[in-house]
């Protein structure tokens, strides 16, 4: 079995290299050592990695972030982020890259492989090479999974699977078969994620997946209801809202 590919983003030397040497150390291959986000990407573009370690917070033009959105566009790579940072705003941040991890400094051996063990296997899964040619996906549909924390776990989902996501104070609730999935965040930035995918604003505090309305209903007090398909709970629909989903559906 060939050894993974593995290049490394850290603009610490010395941090760098203790990083390479526990990598070779683990029975991995450190294709490509850089110390710039930009350096990142040109890399990217001409070389072939399975897996980059991304530190967040480097110096240059482009944080590790950054760096990971513009290789998104180029090639489909896990990332797994190296971090002193774990706070809300920068995993908001991290998560809507093609982020398979994260491992916060400092930085132990067991940490990292485990880290690079479940994010590849994780990859491997999401992202099967004869999957993707038996099903005549393209790069881009494959790349478009929803990815949410759940605590210090990172899970993939197909956007169609989600049948509502609810918000309530900061929280936002995914509805995923039968299943109940949390993280922080804001239903505007998820609204906006989730446009392409048939999802509508009915309320303040809900989105659906309109692939999944079963109909909708009066609640016999001058409101409407909305009935989910493989949902036992109906969703508020907003007055002003009641006529864009019935063209939206077509009723």
């Amino acid at each position: 079995m060939s050894k993974a590919k593995i290049l490394v983003v850290e603009d610490e030397n010395i941090i760098a290299l203790e990083i390479m040497k526990r990598l070779v150390s683990l029975d991995y291959e450190v294709e490509g050592l850089v110390n710039k986000g930009i350096q990142a990407v040109e890399f990217v573009k001409n070389n072939e990695v399975d897996l980059i370690l991304m530190d967040i917070k480097l110096q240059g033009e482009i944080d590790g972030i950054e760096a990971a959105s513009k290789i998104n566009k180029i090639k489909n790579v896990p990332i797994i982020y190296l971090t002193a940072y774990s706070d809300d705003k920068t995993l908001e941040r991290a998560k809507n890259t093609n982020v398979y991890g994260y491992v916060v400094k400092p930085i132990s051996d067991n940490d990292l492989k485990v880290a690079i063990e479940i994010g590849l296997e994780r990859f491997n899964k999401d992202y099967n090479t004869s999957d993707r040619l038996n099903d005549n996906l393209s790069k881009e549909s494959i790349q478009k999974r929803v990815q949410i924390w759940q605590g210090s776990e990172l899970l993939h989902f197909d956007p169609h699977e989600i049948i509502y996501l609810r918000i309530d104070s900061g929280i936002v609730y995914f509805y995923i078969d039968d299943k109940e999935y949390y993280q922080r965040g804001t239903l505007r930035s998820w609204e906006k994620k989730l446009k392409e995918y048939h999802f509508f604003r009915s309320h303040k505090s809900y989105i659906v997946n309109v692939l999944k309305v079963k109909s909708i209903k009066s609640d016999g007090a001058n409101a409407y209801l909305i009935e989910m398909e493989d949902c036992e709970e109906d969703i508020p629909l907003a007055r002003n809202k009641y006529s864009k989903l019935k063209d939206l559906l077509e009723i």
